[in-house]
């Protein structure tokens, strides 16, 4: 008997650790299409100041520069504008959505509020990644 109590404790802990995990971990939850070749992949943050309501670092910022140097030479703000299958659509205030990872290319550039000028790259948005983590409390705080 004390074999099977054992036994059932180590199912139990195996159970917790694992929803643990699934919970914690990077899940698809937008993104119908399949990550393309020419792609680039950015982490993109909100942020609470007029013109573009997402941001990407210094470094990702490079990196778009880099992919897209002949075809959008005038790409110069963190600020990056999202069209296509942002996850924005699964949720009805954006502002609940703090960052995530999204994959697309660059198809134009847009007008920087701040400075007037054709800096921000916009993005067609192919596939993202969220961690369900954010999205199952944003889920709570709507039905509270």
């Amino acid at each position: 008997m004390n074999k099977l109590n054992k036994y059932s404790k180590v199912f139990i802990m195996f159970c917790a650790l694992s929803v643990i995990f699934l919970i914690i971990s990077p899940n698809k939850i937008i993104g119908r299409s399949a990550i393309q070749k020419g792609d680039v992949k950015l982490h993109v943050y909100s942020q609470a100041t007029t013109g573009a309501s997402q941001k990407i670092s210094e470094n990702d910022l490079a990196i778009l520069k880099e992919r897209v140097r002949d075809t959008y030479p005038h790409i110069a703000s963190t600020d990056i504008e999202l069209v296509g299958d942002t996850p924005f659509r699964h949720v009805s205030d954006s502002a609940y959505v703090q960052d995530f990872t999204v994959y697309g290319e660059v198809i134009g550039i847009t007008r920087n509020e701040t400075s007037g000028e054709n800096t921000v790259a916009v993005l067609k948005v192919s596939y993202g990644d969220m961690p369900m983590i954010q999205y199952l409390f944003y889920k709570m705080l709507i039905e509270e």
